[in-house]
């Protein structure tokens, strides 16, 4: 059995569920996704409540079950105890850092050391886990200026104090103004597929998502070493390196996020 604990509810499970269909032999009888409804930075708190990170006993299945008690979750992991009762753990979340302000006092280089702590603990999905981190969001799977593939898409970056939330400026400025170039719509908890009737769409939605998949390989080769060509090995470009390039060389200096996201990286990493 293999746990997703997703960030939201709606944009995530739409884009694994499609990406699932179009690329991986993974059945989805043996999976269960989950969805936090909330951001990194309050699973970080309620894991340093529950002294996770000290080996306390405790585990990330324990959160969520006491976190989503009165939601379906709780049906889903009823049989389900312990971290150990699946074989593999991913997780998916925005790393979306924000400036303080009277709303967030968290400062920029607590938020950092609290996402540090989280990859450097969920680094093995066959163990703690393994944590994907979206820049700045979800959104940044369809932050394209032009049609694919955009090669200037190495370039796009995000200001820290941008007066507009990410999702309204990728509303602006991306050529894709829905999902629909790189997933299925769905109904509930369900892909609307017309198989074999549109054998066109399902093409054309793999040929977009083998663009995102080298794009944001190569970007996070770039955010990590300056390179824009895909990595020779895989894991150079593992969740904490680009963390830490991403502090390091757009963060701190220039108050500047590197557009990059998770999924297409997931799929690089996950078809081996």
């Amino acid at each position: 059995m293999i746990l997703f604990i997703l960030e939201g509810e709606k944009r995530e499970p739409q884009i694994y569920k499609t990406m699932q269909y179009l690329f991986l032999d993974s059945d989805s009888k043996n999976e269960i996704l989950v969805s936090y409804c909330n951001n990194i930075y309050s699973l970080y708190k309620k894991m340093k409540q529950h002294d996770i990170f000290n080996n306390s006993g405790s585990d990330i299945v324990h959160i969520l079950k006491e976190e989503l008690s009165e939601n379906k979750i709780n049906t889903v992991l009823k049989d389900i105890e312990y971290s150990d009762g699946f074989s593999e753990i991913y997780l998916f979340f925005d790393y979306d850092i924000h400036i303080p302000d009277k709303f967030n006092k968290i400062s920029i280089e607590e938020q950092n050391n609290n996402v540090t702590e989280m990859l450097e603990y969920f680094n093995d999905e066959t163990g703690n886990g393994k944590l994907y981190i979206n820049y700045p969001m979800i959104e940044s799977i369809r932050y394209f200026k032009k049609e694919l593939p955009d090669n200037d898409y190495i370039h796009y970056t995000v200001n820290l104090d941008s007066k507009k939330s990410f999702k309204e400026l990728a509303n602006e400025e991306s050529f894709y103004k829905n999902m629909d170039f790189i997933s299925f719509k769905m109904n509930k908890k369900t892909l609307k597929i017309k198989v074999p009737d549109n054998p066109e769409k399902i093409q054309k939605l793999k040929n977009n998502w083998n663009h995102i998949k080298n794009l944001n390989v190569k970007k996070a080769n770039y955010i990590c070493f300056e390179n824009d060509v895909l990595p020779k090995v895989k894991s150079e470009i593992n969740q904490l390196a680009i963390f830490k390039s991403q502090v390091s060389a757009y963060v701190l200096p220039h108050q500047k996020i590197a557009i990059l996201n998770a999924f297409p990286l997931f799929l690089y990493e996950y078809t081996r």
